[in-house]
């Protein structure tokens, strides 16, 4: 362990790892990845990265669509949420 890692330690700011661990918990991205992926294989789409476009749309709501100015129809996924 480097001696800045022990100030860091020391002085109780976190790492950057810590920081990042918080980040994937606090948005629960591996579960998130994880549902996505397993629903994209049984799936057997020809266009995966679509599939996983639409997957992702589908989990915001219409305003948060509308917010951030997506254009994309999640609806066939919706039944795979």
């Amino acid at each position: 362990m480097s001696s800045s890692t022990l100030i860091i330690k020391k002085n109780n700011i976190k790492s950057k790892k810590e920081i990042f661990e918080e980040y994937l918990k606090l948005h629960d991205l591996e579960n998130l990845i994880s549902e996505m992926t397993n629903s994209v294989v049984h799936s057997l789409d020809p266009n995966p990265i679509v599939y996983m476009i639409k997957y992702l749309t589908g989990l915001l709501t219409d305003e948060e669509r509308s917010e951030y100015n997506i254009n994309i129809d999640p609806h066939i996924h919706r039944a795979f949420l």
